[in-house]
């Protein structure tokens, strides 16, 4: 999962190798028992952070929750 794929490639090309959605990610973390949780790495500095399963669980539990918003377009 990486937030700025360009930064990914100008800086980390030879250590990195998966693209996928953060949504997606953490929906496997959610969901999958074996998973403790995930170790995120910032593609421009040596910065790490851990996103236990339990906060996964929590943050797609509140994605699916989140009411639409509404088109500039659509006023009713």
């Amino acid at each position: 999962m990486f937030a700025d794929p360009e930064a990914v490639l100008r800086n980390r090309r030879p250590r990195c190798n998966a693209d996928v959605s953060g949504a997606v990610v953490l929906q496997m973390a959610a969901t999958d028992a074996d998973c403790d949780g995930i170790l995120v790495t910032s593609a421009t500095e040596q910065v790490r952070l851990v996103i236990s399963r339990s906060t996964a669980r929590s943050l797609v539990a509140s994605a699916g929750k989140a009411k639409p918003c509404r088109r500039w377009w659509n006023r009713r």
